[in-house]
């Protein structure tokens, strides 16, 4: 992402892993699984890939800015929202949400960026300060440790998010077949990402990083 920032002219100070998107409706589903045209209409930000996502899955895309999508779904000019995950739909769109989908339909990333012609107008000593600042936010990563192996993860950050950026795929096995299993809804509602976090098994998806965490896989011990 820096290279393509850099392509435009802009510098990339820090990026910040946050979560997976999903699809959340104010109607009832049409037909859940399948991405055979609904009838449902959803917003989507302004952005050709969301537009494109939207309509493969089977929806009407409606372009709409992010400030105006609760008052279009609460008014029904729209009948769910895509752009947004499962932490972002319970803090803004709660009250107009019947049912959300773990869709995956994109990772969510918050860059830090500035553009080179605002960095040069600001002096050495601020542009310094600004650095270190986005460098100290990017790099502030605890240590914990995954079936005693150690790692470091962003304090603070959601578990299943942090452990899925720092490559682990499998978070457990499935007690009859042993299948490996990994986040799904990233919401609390299903259980692929359990885990053991100090002893006691939790859904790593709801569950924050902190240091010290010793986390385990509740049956084998397969890398992901």
């Amino acid at each position: 992402m820096a290279e393509l920032y850099a392509a435009q002219d802009i510098t990339m100070l820090a990026a910040y892993p946050v979560c997976f998107g999903g699809i959340s409706l104010n109607v009832p589903p049409v037909n859940p699984g399948s991405t055979e045209p609904n009838g449902i209409k959803v917003r989507v930000p302004a952005i050709k890939s969301f537009q494109l996502t939207a309509a493969a899955l089977g929806y009407i895309p409606s372009p709409i800015p992010f400030s105006e999508a609760f008052t279009a779904v609460q008014t029904g000019v729209v009948d769910g929202v895509i752009g947004s995950g499962a932490e972002g739909y319970y803090a803004s769109f709660r009250d107009v949400t019947k049912t959300y989908f773990p869709a995956n339909t994109h990772f969510e990333v918050w860059y830090l960026i500035a553009s080179n012609e605002s960095l040069a107008r600001v002096g050495e000593d601020d542009q310094a300060a600004l650095r270190a600042a986005a460098g100290a936010f990017e790099a502030t990563r605890v240590p914990v440790a995954l079936d005693g192996a150690p790692l470091a993860l962003p304090e603070g950050a959601n578990l299943a998010a942090a452990l899925l950026a720092a490559g682990v795929s499998v978070f457990r096995a499935t007690p009859v077949s042993g299948a490996p299993r990994g986040p799904f809804c990233m919401m609390g509602a299903c259980f692929d990402c359990l885990v053991e976090i100090d002893g006691v098994t939790r859904q790593a998806c709801l569950a924050e990083v902190q240091a010290g965490l010793a986390i385990g896989r509740p049956r084998g011990r397969t890398r992901g």
